[in-house]
């Protein structure tokens, strides 16, 4: 899936563990979650920047929140 920043300006989102490894069906946290100093992922976006990522980030509420809102454009599938 393609995603891409639709505001003017940078815009960073935390995918949290419970929600997005979840649905990812593996932790992409690093380390990995439950080990000390463990970290989720930070999605970046400059302005006007677009990115393919997984579906799984659709579960982030934060995510389907700035897509609903503009922020956030689903513009293609990606490979």
């Amino acid at each position: 899936m393609i995603l891409a920043n639709n505001t003017d300006g940078q815009k960073a989102y935390v995918l949290p563990h419970d929600a997005y490894c979840a649905a990812l069906g593996h932790c992409a946290c690093w380390p990995p979650f439950g080990e000390p100093h463990s970290r989720p992922v930070v999605l970046k976006f400059v302005e006007g920047e677009w990115r393919v990522v997984p579906r799984a980030v659709l579960s982030v509420p934060e995510i389907a929140q700035a897509i609903r809102r503009g922020r956030l454009r689903v513009t293609g599938e990606g490979p």
